[in-house]
């Protein structure tokens, strides 16, 4: 079944002739359907889904404005009846104070931590999410590690994860040879194949790490939580969701990824391959037209021949693994 696209996006975004803000392939047949792994469920059983799990998860593509409509639709869908905190992967805990003393509203709590300065996509773009959030009274909660964690881990490796992330790395089974190897693949593609090899295993383990950070700011909030992310780290089989059910056993889950649809993939059997998976790794795909932008490579290359060995994960504009 397909989203009821001018009900959802035109209530958050008030438009007027168009329900869709990214212009690329809108007449796709995938734009506004929802997979749940099986088949096909219309918004509806999307919603059930959100109402009912403790946790609910959602991974954008960041600069996908449709991305943000759609997740702020879901965030005030999950408060109906609760306040679950709300979890930004944009934010970093050395943020947190001055996001509690901000006031509540979405500019003070841009100011507060000088998004404009933060190498995220517009501020305007999630503007939706603060506000839905807001008005429904949840906490805002920083989930990232900061910079300067983010450096000392890719730098050192384990020795400089937090406790509490490298006890939650260790209970995890190590990954197939082929799993490590797809991990891999993925983290040279998100950066265009500009990463020195001996590069990739540190940035897989930041990978894992940032997930599992994001899993303890989730798992503690009794009312349940929401997180904001990248699509990569919602996947069900080896993102936040796998650290976040060893912190919060028998409460209830669910993720769900907005995907931008592509000419040359026409099922959701291929983007699952995209994601070198045999299924997609998440509860719910909800296909959404894509954005405009630039070739996110272009600027990476030349920033990477000016620092050919970052000590710090260059983040992707536009790539799922992000």
């Amino acid at each position: 079944m397909r989203i009821a696209a001018i009900a959802v996006l035109c209530a958050v975004l008030g438009c007027a002739s168009s329900s869709w803000r990214a212009p690329l392939h809108r007449e796709h047949p995938l734009v506004g359907r929802i997979w749940n792994g099986t088949v096909f469920v219309d918004e509806q059983t999307l919603d059930a889904a959100v109402r009912s799990a403790h946790f609910v998860l959602l991974g954008e593509t960041h600069d996908n404005p449709d991305h943000h409509a759609l997740e702020a639709r879901l965030v005030r869908v999950a408060a109906q009846e609760r306040k679950p905190a709300i979890v930004f992967e944009m934010l970093d805990v050395g943020q947190q104070t001055a996001i509690d003393a901000a006031p509540r509203t979405s500019d003070a709590i841009a100011n507060a931590v000088n998004w404009s300065h933060s190498g995220w996509p517009d501020f305007s773009l999630y503007r939706p999410v603060f506000d839905a959030a807001l008005a429904a009274g949840l906490p805002i909660v920083a989930g990232n590690f900061t910079k300067a964690q983010m450096n000392a881990i890719v730098k050192d490796g384990p020795a400089r994860l937090p406790p509490e992330v490298a006890t939650l790395l260790q209970r995890q089974e190590a990954p197939s040879a082929e799993v490590a190897e797809a991990e891999r693949a993925e983290m040279r593609a998100a950066h265009c194949g500009q990463l020195p090899e001996e590069m990739l295993g540190p940035m897989v383990l930041a990978q894992h790490a940032r997930d599992a950070q994001l899993a303890t700011r989730m798992a503690g909030w009794e009312p349940g939580s929401i997180l904001i992310a990248g699509s990569g780290h919602v996947r069900t089989d080896r993102g936040v969701p796998v650290y976040l059910a060893m912190l919060a056993r028998g409460r209830s889950m669910v993720s769900i990824a907005f995907i931008e649809v592509s000419p040359t993939l026409q099922t959701p059997q291929e983007y699952a391959a995209a994601f070198h998976a045999t299924r997609l790794p998440f509860d719910f795909a909800v296909f959404t037209p894509a954005a405009q932008r630039e070739d996110p490579c272009k600027a990476l290359e030349k920033r990477m021949k000016r620092k050919p060995a970052p000590t710090v994960v260059p983040r992707p504009r536009s790539r799922a693994l992000s």
